[in-house]
């Protein structure tokens, strides 16, 4: 529930002399203020905010905040409650959740009855208002509104909704209704309507009402037909079509024949089974490629291993061409030495034996 709840203000006239002077108190009895939807800001350039809870076991919980500033463009350029022309905190929730009292004062800090800043500034305020709704301006410190909106709750006992389901005769909840506790462990309890139900949960005869969704704005399709269920709704697509009938589900979609459903999953089977063929391809494609690259860097590695390179440096210190020598594979050696035949042999030394090539 939201109610107005007048400011507190902190005034002085030109003398310093004190004037509408006003503390704020909430006293609730059946109502509890909400310490999340709501926030207590202070306005003012020589002003500290201070407010006093209480819940409903009688603790008593202070807090407050101060707002400060030298002249009227020190706000303007921070148009917000963090401390410059106004600030802003939240309200202690204490141990039950459940704040029946709340006073709330606004006092000068330095003690000097705004004399400093008494030109553009001649009073300090202090409230509750519901988050969201205050927005800080420069002109505000100058408050002309008198109240703001804060929002209260509304508890059932002092029990949690298990403790209260024990006592049959007392249980407010009703038919298609379900408890939801208020505070953490004894703060009360609310009813509500399930999902798809309209009404008042505490009435024992008509209470909670199933909500005919396909005479209010639904999410059904054009060309879907709304039925209504207890709590819930459907849209049958016509026939011929198929989905759940909703915008924001699978819709209406023409209704596919059993031939074009098999000629889908053909195509989808082609698919798959030329994707894994091409992906066999590549990985065989890519296997020899990289064998043959493997050979290559062997070959280069038993060149060097065998002398190649000094081969090719001796060429060259005597004037010739490296280009012009030609290294023999395994295979032509064997076909010019007639396989290595004993015939052939030129001569051994300390370097291997040296064979006749034809």
């Amino acid at each position: 529930m939201r109610v107005a709840w007048p400011i507190a203000s902190d005034c002085y006239n030109e003398k310093g002399k004190p004037e509408n002077e006003i503390n704020q108190e909430i006293s609730l009895t059946y109502f509890h203020i909400s310490p999340t939807r709501n926030k207590f800001i202070a306005v003012g350039c020589d002003i500290f905010g201070a407010l006093d809870a209480f819940d409903s076991w009688g603790n008593h919980y202070a807090t407050g905040c101060v707002a400060y500033c030298n002249k009227p463009n020190d706000t303007e350029a921070n148009q917000s409650c963090s401390g410059i022309g106004c600030c802003e905190i939240s309200i202690p929730q204490g141990h039950h959740q459940l704040l029946t009292k709340v006073v709330y004062i606004a006092n000068t800090i330095l003690d000097n009855n705004h004399s400093s800043v008494h030109d553009f500034n001649p009073c300090g305020y202090a409230f509750l208002v519901e988050k969201g709704y205050y927005s800080f301006k420069p002109t505000d410190l100058s408050l002309k509104k008198k109240e703001f909106p804060v929002v209260l709750n509304w508890a059932l006992g002092n029990q949690t909704c298990q403790q209260s389901k024990k006592n049959h005769s007392s249980y407010a909840c009703n038919a298609n209704s379900t408890c939801h506790n208020v505070g953490k462990s004894d703060g009360g309890y609310i009813c509500r309507c399930f999902d798809g139900y309209r009404g008042n949960p505490y009435l024992h005869r008509d209470g909670c009402q199933d909500i005919n969704e396909c005479m209010e704005p639904n999410d059904c399709v054009k060309k879907a037909t709304c039925v209504n269920l207890l709590g819930s709704y459907q849209c049958l697509c016509p026939a011929g079509s198929e989905g759940d009938g909703k915008k924001k589900g699978t819709r209406c979609t023409k209704k596919l024949s059993t031939k074009q459903r098999k000629d889908i999953i053909l195509i989808i089977a082609l698919s798959v089974s030329l994707s894994l063929v091409a992906l066999l391809v590549g990985s065989f494609y890519a296997y020899f490629a990289l064998k043959k690259r493997k050979l290559i860097k062997l070959k280069e590695q038993f060149f060097q291993q065998n002398g190649g390179l000094l081969l090719q440096q001796q060429i060259g210190r005597h004037g010739g061409s490296t280009e012009t020598a030609k290294v023999f594979t395994l295979g032509e050696l064997n076909e010019a030495t007639n396989n290595f035949d004993e015939g052939k042999i030129l001569g051994q030394g300390g370097q291997g034996t040296v064979y006749k090539g034809v």
